[in-house]
């Protein structure tokens, strides 16, 4: 059985160290659930569907109440993802494309402002 280093008999990991080695990882999680949530969120624009309104809803959930600036950004991206299902609903084809671009702008913004890798 091979052994990690700080399981060596008489061998301890210094309390800062392990500290710092806990919160990367946590960090880390948190990192990969926000990047996963706008991953999906981005698959949600690609389908725009009536559904995904309220999925959009619960996955921005946990990112309101941050600050000002994060919570308009989070509405200007509703607005316009709820603007372009209801046009993909309705069949006008002629705005989708628009809409789209749109929605996936007022993303990304929305990813500048939480810090989320590109």
């Amino acid at each position: 059985m091979l052994r990690k280093p700080h399981d060596a008999p008489g061998r301890k990991i210094p309390f800062s160290l392990e500290l710092f080695v806990r919160s990367q990882v946590l960090w880390r999680g948190r990192e990969e659930l926000e990047l996963d949530s706008f991953q999906r969120l981005e698959a949600l624009v690609d389908r725009a569907g009536a559904d995904d309104v309220e999925e959009a809803n619960v996955l921005l959930r946990r990112f309101k109440g941050g600050s000002d600036k994060v919570t308009a950004a989070i509405d200007e991206f509703m607005l316009d993802f709820k603007t372009l299902v209801f046009v993909v609903g309705t069949g006008e084809e002629g705005f989708e494309k628009q809409l789209r671009k749109l929605a996936r702008t007022r993303l990304s913004k929305l990813k500048h402002l939480m810090n989320v890798p590109a």
